[in-house]
């Protein structure tokens, strides 16, 4: 489970900096001194961002697809969790 607060602080600097793909966010938090420290990351380990890394790439696993190859954004994994 991904934590609440990380999600939110990531997708902040996401906005801001205009990162629009979550993969990218990831792979820009984890290299990134600055959105480290903006994310409450400390610089030995990214479990958190891990872990968001990882359920992304599960949900892009396994969430419908439109008709471009793209997931459709009426289902959300929370959403399809109840």
């Amino acid at each position: 489970m991904i934590d609440p607060e990380l999600m939110i602080r990531m997708l902040i600097v996401g906005y801001c900096f205009g990162i629009r793909s979550e993969r990218r966010l990831c792979e820009e938090v984890h290299l990134n001194l600055a959105y480290r420290w903006f994310c409450r990351l400390g610089l030995e380990g990214d479990e958190g961002a891990r872990d968001m890394a990882r359920d992304i790439a599960a949900t892009d696993a396994t969430s419908p697809r439109d008709g471009s190859g793209r997931r459709s954004r009426c289902c959300s994994p929370i959403s399809s969790a109840s």
